[in-house]
């Protein structure tokens, strides 16, 4: 019964109707944002700062938080999971089911396979800077290490429509960061750098004072693949 149940997931979760592209990956970023706060200001969180080690705390509490929820407790949190371009490579945070063979999202995806693919950075990019590329949530001149660069290229993502990345905002707030990032995006464009251009910004989806929190999305063409790419990006002031 329970696995045919979970094989019309896609019909039962999130509600019947026609479905907008990406609407239940959108709904599971947005459980993903509306904990974000929680997972903060737990009084049993280890304090660090390292991104490491804030993702493997962050992906514990978030598969916790699944797994006491009606409508997510079919999915898990996998830390460092290696990603399907490169072995080698290693995503910061991936979304699982914990059956193959279920329809989420349209189609179905076999055990192995995220649903969703996560990148997670720091903002602002932690030094030496002499050895990092300050626009890292984005971009970086140095490596292939920007954030948003990874999934253009294909690094990231490259069979996937829609990803995710989660900024932990370490100083200042979330507008100030908004206003920079969208001006990395607008200056890799003016200065002629292959494959960008304005339709890289973020547009601004929800902020919440209250929380210290905000979404963001953005979509980005790809060089090696005729389809483009939504990403969602969720940010927490630490």
């Amino acid at each position: 019964m329970l696995a045919e149940e979970e094989r019309r997931m896609d019909a039962g979760m999130l509600g019947l109707g026609v479905q907008q592209p990406h609407e239940q990956l959108i709904a599971l970023t947005d459980f993903m944002s509306k904990h974000l706060p929680a997972w903060r200001d737990r009084s049993d969180r280890t304090v660090a700062t390292g991104e490491d080690k804030l993702t493997y705390s962050l992906c514990l509490s978030l598969d916790q938080a699944a797994q006491h929820s009606t409508t997510w407790c079919h999915f898990r949190f996998m830390h460092q999971g290696p990603t399907e371009a490169d072995g080698r490579r290693r995503m910061d945070l991936n979304v699982h089911l914990i059956q193959s063979e279920v329809v989420f999202a349209g189609r179905e995806h076999e055990l192995e396979e995220p649903v969703l693919r996560i990148e997670c950075k720091r903002l602002p990019t932690p030094g030496p800077l002499s050895e990092r590329d300050i626009r890292e949530y984005v971009y970086s001149a140095m490596n292939t290490g920007g954030g948003i660069q990874r999934f253009k290229i294909g690094a990231h993502g490259a069979d996937n429509e829609f990803a995710a990345m989660i900024g932990y905002v370490q100083d200042k707030d979330c507008g100030h960061w908004l206003a920079v990032v969208n001006d990395w995006v607008r200056d890799l464009s003016t200065q002629g750098i292959a494959g960008w251009s304005k339709a890289d910004c973020l547009s601004n989806v929800l902020e919440s004072a209250a929380s210290r929190t905000a979404v963001h999305a953005s979509q980005h063409s790809r060089s090696n693949s005729s389809k483009a790419i939504q990403l969602r990006h969720l940010w927490v002031v630490m």
